[in-house]
Protein backbone atom coordinates (compact mmCIF):
# COMPACT_ATOMS: atom_id res chain seq x y z
CA UNK A 1 0.00 0.00 0.00
CA UNK A 2 1.63 3.16 -0.97
CA UNK A 3 0.60 6.99 -0.08
CA UNK A 4 -1.63 8.03 2.74
CA UNK A 5 -2.32 4.52 3.84
CA UNK A 6 -4.26 5.55 7.28
CA UNK A 7 -6.02 8.31 5.24
CA UNK A 8 -10.15 8.92 6.33
CA UNK A 9 -12.84 10.00 4.53
CA UNK A 10 -14.65 13.05 5.11
CA UNK A 11 -17.66 11.19 7.45
CA UNK A 12 -19.11 13.37 10.06
CA UNK A 13 -20.44 10.37 12.20
CA UNK A 14 -17.80 9.78 13.93
CA UNK A 15 -15.60 11.36 17.16
CA UNK A 16 -12.55 10.82 18.44
CA UNK A 17 -10.94 10.53 22.09
CA UNK A 18 -8.13 12.81 23.43
CA UNK A 19 -6.77 10.50 25.59
CA UNK A 20 -4.60 7.35 25.29
CA UNK A 21 -5.30 6.17 28.51
CA UNK A 22 -8.94 6.58 27.83
CA UNK A 23 -8.56 4.57 24.86
CA UNK A 24 -6.86 1.27 26.75
CA UNK A 25 -9.76 1.64 29.20
CA UNK A 26 -12.51 1.14 26.32
CA UNK A 27 -12.32 -2.44 27.16
CA UNK A 28 -13.32 -2.31 31.08
CA UNK A 29 -15.90 0.26 30.37
CA UNK A 30 -17.65 -1.85 27.80
CA UNK A 31 -17.36 0.79 24.98
CA UNK A 32 -20.44 2.19 25.55
CA UNK A 33 -19.13 5.68 25.63
CA UNK A 34 -20.70 8.00 23.13
CA UNK A 35 -19.72 11.64 22.82
CA UNK A 36 -23.43 12.49 20.71
CA UNK A 37 -26.03 13.52 22.96
CA UNK A 38 -28.00 14.86 20.26
CA UNK A 39 -30.32 11.84 18.68
CA UNK A 40 -30.81 13.70 15.33
CA UNK A 41 -26.62 14.24 14.83
CA UNK A 42 -26.77 12.25 11.63
CA UNK A 43 -25.57 12.37 7.96
CA UNK A 44 -28.37 12.71 5.40
CA UNK A 45 -26.71 12.35 2.12
CA UNK A 46 -28.03 10.45 -1.48
CA UNK A 47 -26.30 9.99 -4.44
CA UNK A 48 -28.00 8.86 -8.04
CA UNK A 49 -25.87 7.23 -10.47
CA UNK A 50 -26.92 6.87 -13.90
CA UNK A 51 -24.45 5.50 -16.97
CA UNK A 52 -25.25 4.72 -20.48
CA UNK A 53 -22.67 2.81 -22.42
CA UNK A 54 -22.28 2.10 -25.74
CA UNK A 55 -19.85 -0.49 -27.37
CA UNK A 56 -19.38 -1.27 -31.16
CA UNK A 57 -16.52 -3.12 -33.12
CA UNK A 58 -16.13 -0.76 -36.75
CA UNK A 59 -14.14 -3.44 -37.96
CA UNK A 60 -12.14 -6.49 -36.81
CA UNK A 61 -9.17 -4.01 -35.96
CA UNK A 62 -11.24 -1.62 -34.41
CA UNK A 63 -13.35 -1.00 -31.55
CA UNK A 64 -15.31 1.35 -30.06
CA UNK A 65 -16.09 1.96 -26.58
CA UNK A 66 -18.15 5.38 -25.46
CA UNK A 67 -19.61 5.79 -21.50
CA UNK A 68 -21.96 8.40 -20.37
CA UNK A 69 -22.64 9.05 -16.78
CA UNK A 70 -24.29 11.56 -14.25
CA UNK A 71 -24.26 12.16 -10.58
CA UNK A 72 -27.20 13.26 -8.92
CA UNK A 73 -26.05 14.39 -4.64
CA UNK A 74 -27.71 16.38 -2.01
CA UNK A 75 -27.93 16.28 1.65
CA UNK A 76 -26.76 17.54 4.68
CA UNK A 77 -25.49 16.53 8.50
CA UNK A 78 -27.11 17.99 11.08
CA UNK A 79 -25.31 18.69 14.46
CA UNK A 80 -26.36 20.29 18.05
CA UNK A 81 -23.49 22.74 18.79
CA UNK A 82 -23.94 23.65 22.79
CA UNK A 83 -23.26 27.66 23.67
CA UNK A 84 -21.29 28.37 20.06
CA UNK A 85 -21.42 32.36 18.97
CA UNK A 86 -23.74 33.78 17.14
CA UNK A 87 -21.75 35.74 15.31
CA UNK A 88 -20.57 32.60 14.29
CA UNK A 89 -23.70 32.04 11.94
CA UNK A 90 -24.21 35.99 11.38
CA UNK A 91 -26.27 36.42 13.71
CA UNK A 92 -27.01 38.98 16.09
CA UNK A 93 -26.71 39.04 20.09
CA UNK A 94 -29.93 38.84 21.46
CA UNK A 95 -30.75 41.75 23.84
CA UNK A 96 -32.25 40.31 27.21
CA UNK A 97 -31.90 43.11 29.96
CA UNK A 98 -28.48 44.56 30.48
CA UNK A 99 -26.37 42.09 28.90
CA UNK A 100 -26.81 41.08 25.39
CA UNK A 101 -26.95 37.34 24.92
CA UNK A 102 -23.91 36.43 22.24
CA UNK A 103 -24.17 32.51 23.18
CA UNK A 104 -26.51 29.82 22.46
CA UNK A 105 -27.34 26.29 21.93
CA UNK A 106 -28.15 25.84 18.51
CA UNK A 107 -28.99 23.21 15.68
CA UNK A 108 -27.52 23.68 12.09
CA UNK A 109 -27.48 21.99 8.96
CA UNK A 110 -24.53 21.87 6.40
CA UNK A 111 -25.44 21.04 3.17
CA UNK A 112 -23.94 19.87 0.13
CA UNK A 113 -25.96 20.35 -3.52
CA UNK A 114 -23.85 19.34 -6.38
CA UNK A 115 -24.37 17.78 -9.57
CA UNK A 116 -21.60 15.59 -11.64
CA UNK A 117 -21.56 14.51 -15.19
CA UNK A 118 -19.42 13.53 -18.32
CA UNK A 119 -18.15 11.65 -20.64
CA UNK A 120 -15.15 8.78 -21.59
CA UNK A 121 -14.11 7.18 -24.99
CA UNK A 122 -11.90 5.01 -26.04
CA UNK A 123 -10.93 4.14 -30.20
CA UNK A 124 -8.58 0.33 -30.16
CA UNK A 125 -6.73 -0.66 -33.00
CA UNK A 126 -5.53 -4.13 -32.52
CA UNK A 127 -4.13 -6.22 -35.68
CA UNK A 128 -1.53 -9.27 -36.06
CA UNK A 129 1.14 -6.68 -36.15
CA UNK A 130 3.53 -6.15 -33.63
CA UNK A 131 1.87 -2.21 -33.07
CA UNK A 132 -1.41 -1.87 -30.67
CA UNK A 133 -2.99 1.70 -30.07
CA UNK A 134 -5.38 2.73 -28.11
CA UNK A 135 -6.61 6.52 -28.36
CA UNK A 136 -9.11 8.36 -25.44
CA UNK A 137 -9.69 10.50 -22.92
CA UNK A 138 -12.91 12.05 -21.31
CA UNK A 139 -14.49 15.32 -20.18
CA UNK A 140 -16.26 15.63 -16.68
CA UNK A 141 -17.69 18.54 -15.10
CA UNK A 142 -18.82 18.84 -11.19
CA UNK A 143 -20.91 22.20 -10.09
CA UNK A 144 -21.56 21.62 -6.02
CA UNK A 145 -23.17 24.46 -3.83
CA UNK A 146 -21.89 24.66 -0.33
CA UNK A 147 -24.14 25.84 2.63
CA UNK A 148 -25.77 25.81 5.62
CA UNK A 149 -28.24 27.20 8.03
CA UNK A 150 -29.19 27.38 11.80
CA UNK A 151 -32.23 25.58 11.96
CA UNK A 152 -32.97 26.20 15.98
CA UNK A 153 -31.04 28.29 18.56
CA UNK A 154 -32.36 28.56 22.36
CA UNK A 155 -31.84 32.02 22.02
CA UNK A 156 -32.07 34.20 18.75
CA UNK A 157 -34.23 36.42 16.34
CA UNK A 158 -36.41 34.21 14.82
CA UNK A 159 -36.36 35.71 11.27
CA UNK A 160 -32.69 34.77 11.07
CA UNK A 161 -32.92 30.88 11.82
CA UNK A 162 -33.28 29.15 8.27
CA UNK A 163 -31.08 31.65 6.51
CA UNK A 164 -28.05 30.86 5.12
CA UNK A 165 -25.15 31.81 6.93
CA UNK A 166 -22.37 30.54 4.43
CA UNK A 167 -23.04 30.10 0.76
CA UNK A 168 -20.64 28.87 -2.22
CA UNK A 169 -20.18 27.58 -5.60
CA UNK A 170 -17.64 25.35 -7.26
CA UNK A 171 -17.44 24.68 -10.69
CA UNK A 172 -14.63 21.96 -11.81
CA UNK A 173 -14.39 21.31 -15.77
CA UNK A 174 -11.64 18.44 -16.43
CA UNK A 175 -10.47 17.02 -19.93
CA UNK A 176 -8.27 14.75 -20.85
CA UNK A 177 -6.68 12.94 -24.06
CA UNK A 178 -4.31 10.31 -24.21
CA UNK A 179 -2.72 7.93 -27.02
CA UNK A 180 -1.21 4.75 -25.95
CA UNK A 181 0.95 2.31 -27.20
CA UNK A 182 2.31 -1.39 -27.60
CA UNK A 183 5.17 -2.71 -29.78
CA UNK A 184 6.51 -6.20 -29.77
CA UNK A 185 10.68 -5.13 -30.46
CA UNK A 186 11.05 -9.26 -30.11
CA UNK A 187 9.04 -12.40 -29.11
CA UNK A 188 10.06 -11.76 -25.80
CA UNK A 189 10.76 -7.77 -25.33
CA UNK A 190 8.18 -5.35 -25.91
CA UNK A 191 8.50 -1.47 -25.71
CA UNK A 192 5.12 0.38 -24.29
CA UNK A 193 4.15 3.75 -23.82
CA UNK A 194 1.56 6.66 -23.15
CA UNK A 195 1.31 10.17 -22.99
CA UNK A 196 -2.09 12.03 -21.35
CA UNK A 197 -3.24 15.88 -22.01
CA UNK A 198 -5.21 16.91 -19.08
CA UNK A 199 -6.62 20.67 -18.93
CA UNK A 200 -8.00 21.29 -15.46
CA UNK A 201 -10.80 24.60 -15.19
CA UNK A 202 -11.82 25.07 -11.62
CA UNK A 203 -13.68 28.51 -10.35
CA UNK A 204 -15.16 28.85 -6.64
CA UNK A 205 -16.38 31.72 -4.55
CA UNK A 206 -18.80 32.95 -1.79
CA UNK A 207 -19.04 32.72 1.80
CA UNK A 208 -17.10 29.78 3.57
CA UNK A 209 -17.92 28.12 6.63
CA UNK A 210 -16.17 30.15 8.28
CA UNK A 211 -17.82 33.11 7.26
CA UNK A 212 -15.02 34.39 5.38
CA UNK A 213 -14.95 35.15 1.69
CA UNK A 214 -13.48 33.21 -1.18
CA UNK A 215 -12.66 33.22 -4.58
CA UNK A 216 -10.40 31.17 -7.17
CA UNK A 217 -10.12 30.68 -10.56
CA UNK A 218 -7.20 28.67 -11.55
CA UNK A 219 -6.26 26.64 -14.77
CA UNK A 220 -4.08 23.78 -15.20
CA UNK A 221 -2.47 22.32 -17.71
CA UNK A 222 -0.53 18.80 -17.64
CA UNK A 223 1.00 16.55 -19.48
CA UNK A 224 1.55 13.25 -18.01
CA UNK A 225 4.15 10.92 -20.08
CA UNK A 226 5.05 7.38 -19.22
CA UNK A 227 7.13 4.75 -20.96
CA UNK A 228 9.03 1.11 -20.12
CA UNK A 229 9.92 -2.24 -21.36
CA UNK A 230 9.07 -5.43 -20.54
CA UNK A 231 10.60 -8.49 -20.96
CA UNK A 232 10.12 -12.16 -20.94
CA UNK A 233 12.71 -14.61 -19.73
CA UNK A 234 10.33 -17.82 -20.22
CA UNK A 235 6.68 -18.01 -20.48
CA UNK A 236 5.78 -17.79 -16.91
CA UNK A 237 8.71 -15.35 -15.91
CA UNK A 238 8.62 -11.53 -16.30
CA UNK A 239 10.81 -9.01 -15.82
CA UNK A 240 9.53 -5.13 -16.49
CA UNK A 241 11.05 -1.57 -15.88
CA UNK A 242 9.16 1.91 -16.49
CA UNK A 243 9.19 5.65 -15.62
CA UNK A 244 6.36 7.93 -15.48
CA UNK A 245 5.49 11.89 -14.70
CA UNK A 246 2.71 12.78 -13.64
CA UNK A 247 0.63 15.54 -12.15
CA UNK A 248 -1.76 16.34 -9.70
CA UNK A 249 -4.15 19.24 -8.55
CA UNK A 250 -5.38 20.88 -5.40
CA UNK A 251 -8.32 19.54 -4.31
CA UNK A 252 -11.11 22.83 -3.07
CA UNK A 253 -10.49 22.40 0.83
CA UNK A 254 -6.75 22.58 -0.21
CA UNK A 255 -7.68 26.21 -0.83
CA UNK A 256 -9.89 26.66 1.84
CA UNK A 257 -8.10 25.12 4.41
CA UNK A 258 -5.09 26.43 3.70
CA UNK A 259 -2.43 27.89 6.25
CA UNK A 260 -1.97 32.14 6.36
CA UNK A 261 1.36 33.43 5.06
CA UNK A 262 3.61 34.07 7.93
CA UNK A 263 2.33 38.11 7.40
CA UNK A 264 -0.89 36.67 8.60
CA UNK A 265 -2.22 38.12 5.37
CA UNK A 266 -4.31 35.71 2.83
CA UNK A 267 -4.07 32.30 2.61
CA UNK A 268 -1.43 30.44 0.94
CA UNK A 269 -2.36 29.00 -2.57
CA UNK A 270 -1.77 25.58 -3.03
CA UNK A 271 0.53 24.17 -5.82
CA UNK A 272 -0.10 21.29 -8.13
CA UNK A 273 2.34 17.88 -7.40
CA UNK A 274 4.67 16.87 -10.01
CA UNK A 275 5.86 13.02 -9.64
CA UNK A 276 8.58 11.54 -11.15
CA UNK A 277 8.19 7.53 -10.79
CA UNK A 278 10.59 4.71 -11.56
CA UNK A 279 9.28 1.20 -11.03
CA UNK A 280 10.89 -2.20 -11.72
CA UNK A 281 10.18 -5.56 -10.80
CA UNK A 282 9.93 -9.34 -11.41
CA UNK A 283 6.42 -11.67 -11.74
CA UNK A 284 6.14 -15.41 -11.86
CA UNK A 285 4.84 -18.79 -12.02
CA UNK A 286 8.11 -20.76 -9.71
CA UNK A 287 5.60 -23.85 -10.37
CA UNK A 288 2.26 -24.57 -10.74
CA UNK A 289 1.46 -24.13 -6.90
CA UNK A 290 3.78 -21.16 -6.75
CA UNK A 291 3.37 -17.87 -7.53
CA UNK A 292 5.60 -14.42 -6.83
CA UNK A 293 6.17 -11.10 -7.61
CA UNK A 294 8.09 -7.93 -6.54
CA UNK A 295 7.91 -4.52 -7.33
CA UNK A 296 10.21 -1.57 -6.51
CA UNK A 297 9.42 1.82 -6.85
CA UNK A 298 11.15 5.58 -6.61
CA UNK A 299 8.11 8.10 -6.46
CA UNK A 300 10.19 11.64 -5.96
CA UNK A 301 7.87 14.46 -5.34
CA UNK A 302 7.99 18.33 -6.20
CA UNK A 303 5.28 20.07 -4.34
CA UNK A 304 3.43 16.66 -2.67
CA UNK A 305 0.69 17.55 -0.95
CA UNK A 306 1.17 15.94 2.35
CA UNK A 307 -1.78 15.62 5.76
CA UNK A 308 -0.63 18.20 7.96
CA UNK A 309 -2.33 15.67 10.72
CA UNK A 310 -5.07 18.60 11.72
CA UNK A 311 -8.46 18.88 10.16
CA UNK A 312 -11.00 21.54 9.79
CA UNK A 313 -14.24 21.80 11.43
CA UNK A 314 -15.88 18.98 9.62
CA UNK A 315 -13.65 16.38 10.44
CA UNK A 316 -11.52 16.87 6.77
CA UNK A 317 -7.74 16.19 6.69
CA UNK A 318 -5.75 19.51 5.89
CA UNK A 319 -2.52 19.30 3.27
CA UNK A 320 0.26 21.45 2.79
CA UNK A 321 2.64 21.26 0.23
CA UNK A 322 6.29 20.19 0.77
CA UNK A 323 8.64 21.58 -1.70
CA UNK A 324 10.92 17.96 -1.69
CA UNK A 325 10.16 14.52 -0.80
CA UNK A 326 9.87 11.12 -1.36
CA UNK A 327 8.36 7.50 -1.10
CA UNK A 328 10.49 4.46 -1.46
CA UNK A 329 10.08 0.64 -1.51
CA UNK A 330 9.37 -2.64 -2.42
CA UNK A 331 6.07 -4.81 -2.54
CA UNK A 332 6.12 -8.30 -2.85
CA UNK A 333 3.28 -10.78 -3.22
CA UNK A 334 3.12 -14.29 -2.88
CA UNK A 335 0.03 -17.05 -3.65
CA UNK A 336 0.93 -20.97 -2.81
CA UNK A 337 -1.52 -23.96 -3.25
CA UNK A 338 0.19 -26.65 -1.69
CA UNK A 339 -3.14 -29.09 -2.01
CA UNK A 340 -6.66 -28.17 -3.98
CA UNK A 341 -7.98 -27.73 -0.20
CA UNK A 342 -6.10 -25.23 0.92
CA UNK A 343 -4.47 -21.68 0.00
CA UNK A 344 -1.98 -19.32 0.99
CA UNK A 345 -1.76 -15.56 0.05
CA UNK A 346 0.63 -12.95 1.22
CA UNK A 347 1.60 -9.39 0.40
CA UNK A 348 3.70 -7.14 2.17
CA UNK A 349 5.35 -3.33 1.49
CA UNK A 350 8.50 -2.46 3.17
CA UNK A 351 8.83 1.44 2.46
CA UNK A 352 10.55 4.45 3.21
CA UNK A 353 8.26 8.18 3.24
CA UNK A 354 10.33 11.01 4.06
CA UNK A 355 10.50 15.04 3.25
CA UNK A 356 13.41 16.63 2.66
CA UNK A 357 12.47 19.73 4.68
CA UNK A 358 9.44 21.69 6.11
CA UNK A 359 8.49 23.85 8.36
CA UNK A 360 6.48 23.06 11.29
CA UNK A 361 4.53 26.12 12.02
CA UNK A 362 3.00 26.68 16.17
CA UNK A 363 0.78 29.65 16.94
CA UNK A 364 1.62 31.91 19.80
CA UNK A 365 -1.45 33.10 21.53
CA UNK A 366 0.53 35.11 23.65
CA UNK A 367 2.12 37.40 21.22
CA UNK A 368 -0.09 36.93 18.04
CA UNK A 369 2.81 35.58 16.33
CA UNK A 370 3.43 32.36 14.63
CA UNK A 371 6.63 30.05 15.68
CA UNK A 372 8.03 28.29 12.63
CA UNK A 373 10.40 25.10 13.14
CA UNK A 374 12.73 24.09 10.18
CA UNK A 375 12.44 19.84 10.35
CA UNK A 376 14.84 17.76 7.77
CA UNK A 377 14.45 14.42 6.89
CA UNK A 378 11.38 13.66 8.93
CA UNK A 379 8.55 10.58 7.95
CA UNK A 380 5.59 11.49 5.89
CA UNK A 381 2.40 11.53 8.01
CA UNK A 382 0.30 8.50 8.01
CA UNK A 383 2.81 6.72 5.65
CA UNK A 384 3.68 3.57 7.91
CA UNK A 385 7.28 1.74 6.65
CA UNK A 386 5.58 -1.59 6.82
CA UNK A 387 2.46 -3.05 5.45
CA UNK A 388 1.36 -7.01 5.53
CA UNK A 389 -1.42 -8.71 4.88
CA UNK A 390 -2.11 -12.58 4.79
CA UNK A 391 -4.39 -14.81 3.63
CA UNK A 392 -4.77 -18.34 4.62
CA UNK A 393 -8.33 -19.81 2.25
CA UNK A 394 -9.33 -23.21 3.07
CA UNK A 395 -11.80 -25.63 1.13
CA UNK A 396 -13.38 -28.61 3.24
CA UNK A 397 -16.34 -29.02 0.92
CA UNK A 398 -16.40 -27.14 -2.81
CA UNK A 399 -19.04 -25.10 -1.75
CA UNK A 400 -17.59 -24.28 1.25
CA UNK A 401 -14.49 -21.20 1.68
CA UNK A 402 -13.27 -20.58 5.09
CA UNK A 403 -10.91 -17.66 5.25
CA UNK A 404 -8.52 -15.88 8.22
CA UNK A 405 -7.42 -12.33 7.05
CA UNK A 406 -4.72 -10.84 9.01
CA UNK A 407 -3.30 -7.14 8.29
CA UNK A 408 -0.27 -5.68 10.18
CA UNK A 409 0.63 -2.20 10.09
CA UNK A 410 3.30 -0.54 11.46
CA UNK A 411 3.84 2.89 13.19
CA UNK A 412 2.01 5.80 11.82
CA UNK A 413 2.66 9.73 12.81
CA UNK A 414 0.29 12.00 13.07
CA UNK A 415 1.99 14.91 11.77
CA UNK A 416 5.31 15.60 9.99
CA UNK A 417 7.89 16.12 12.96
CA UNK A 418 8.54 12.11 13.38
CA UNK A 419 7.43 12.48 17.31
CA UNK A 420 6.58 9.24 18.96
CA UNK A 421 3.96 11.11 21.05
CA UNK A 422 2.04 11.77 18.13
CA UNK A 423 1.52 8.54 16.43
CA UNK A 424 -0.18 5.42 16.39
CA UNK A 425 1.17 1.99 17.82
CA UNK A 426 1.11 -0.53 15.47
CA UNK A 427 -1.73 -2.91 15.49
CA UNK A 428 -2.69 -6.64 14.30
CA UNK A 429 -6.10 -7.49 13.41
CA UNK A 430 -7.90 -10.60 11.93
CA UNK A 431 -10.90 -11.17 10.32
CA UNK A 432 -12.70 -14.17 9.66
CA UNK A 433 -15.03 -14.82 5.97
CA UNK A 434 -17.06 -18.04 5.33
CA UNK A 435 -18.39 -18.45 2.07
CA UNK A 436 -20.85 -21.02 1.31
CA UNK A 437 -22.69 -21.74 -2.04
CA UNK A 438 -26.17 -23.11 -2.74
CA UNK A 439 -27.19 -24.68 -6.31
CA UNK A 440 -31.05 -24.79 -6.04
CA UNK A 441 -33.25 -25.25 -8.98
CA UNK A 442 -34.97 -22.27 -8.84
CA UNK A 443 -31.59 -20.04 -9.27
CA UNK A 444 -28.21 -20.40 -10.62
CA UNK A 445 -26.27 -19.91 -7.28
CA UNK A 446 -27.10 -18.58 -3.57
CA UNK A 447 -24.08 -17.59 -2.13
CA UNK A 448 -24.50 -16.97 1.57
CA UNK A 449 -21.74 -14.82 3.18
CA UNK A 450 -20.29 -14.32 6.74
CA UNK A 451 -17.39 -11.56 7.52
CA UNK A 452 -16.41 -11.31 11.41
CA UNK A 453 -14.46 -8.08 11.48
CA UNK A 454 -11.85 -7.92 14.31
CA UNK A 455 -12.41 -11.88 14.93
CA UNK A 456 -10.16 -11.13 18.74
CA UNK A 457 -11.59 -8.09 19.43
CA UNK A 458 -8.55 -5.96 19.25
CA UNK A 459 -8.11 -2.35 21.20
CA UNK A 460 -6.43 -0.38 18.74
CA UNK A 461 -6.92 2.86 16.58
CA UNK A 462 -6.23 3.54 13.05
CA UNK A 463 -6.43 6.95 13.02
CA UNK A 464 -6.23 10.45 14.80
CA UNK A 465 -5.38 14.09 14.62
CA UNK A 466 -2.84 16.71 16.33
CA UNK A 467 -2.42 19.94 16.13
CA UNK A 468 -0.11 22.50 18.42
CA UNK A 469 0.04 26.01 20.05
CA UNK A 470 1.83 27.73 22.67
CA UNK A 471 -0.55 29.57 25.30
CA UNK A 472 0.59 31.11 28.93
CA UNK A 473 4.00 30.29 27.43
CA UNK A 474 3.61 26.71 27.06
CA UNK A 475 3.60 24.56 24.26
CA UNK A 476 0.71 22.10 24.16
CA UNK A 477 0.39 19.01 21.59
CA UNK A 478 -2.95 18.03 20.98
CA UNK A 479 -3.31 14.73 20.16
CA UNK A 480 -7.19 13.06 19.39
CA UNK A 481 -7.30 9.14 18.71
CA UNK A 482 -10.44 7.36 16.65
CA UNK A 483 -10.56 3.89 18.21
CA UNK A 484 -11.72 1.05 16.14
CA UNK A 485 -14.72 -1.22 16.83
CA UNK A 486 -14.26 -4.64 18.58
CA UNK A 487 -15.71 -7.73 16.76
CA UNK A 488 -18.38 -6.83 14.39
CA UNK A 489 -20.30 -9.08 11.94
CA UNK A 490 -21.77 -8.71 8.19
CA UNK A 491 -24.00 -11.33 7.02
CA UNK A 492 -25.23 -11.13 3.46
CA UNK A 493 -26.56 -13.47 0.63
CA UNK A 494 -25.87 -12.92 -3.52
CA UNK A 495 -28.20 -14.69 -5.81
CA UNK A 496 -27.22 -15.39 -9.04
CA UNK A 497 -29.93 -15.71 -11.92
Amino acid sequence: MRGDAAGIEAYIARNWIDDEEQLRNLRTAGRTYNYYTYENETDNYQQDHYQLLFARDLSPSLQLNLAGHYTRGQGYYEQFRPNDRLSNYGLPAVEAGETPISRTDLIRRRWLDNHFGGLTYSLAWETSSPLKLVWGGGWNRYDGDHFGEVIWARYASTSNLGDRYYDNNAVKTDFNSFLKGYYALSPRLDLYGDVQYRRIDYRFGGLNNDRSLIAGDYEYHFWNPKGGLSYRLTPDFRLYTSYAIAHREPVRRDFTDAPLHAEGQGRNIPRPEVLRNLEMGWEGRLSPQLQLSANYYLMDYKDQLVLTGEINDVGSDIRINVPESYRMGMELQGVYTPIPELKLEANATFSRNRIGRFEDVLMNYDTGQQLRTEITNAPIAFSPNVVANGIVSVYPQRQLELSLLSKWVSRQYLDNTGADSRSLDPYWVNDLRVNYSIRPRFVEEIRLNLLVNNLFNTLYSSNGYTFGYIADGETIREVFLYPQAGTNFLIGATLRF
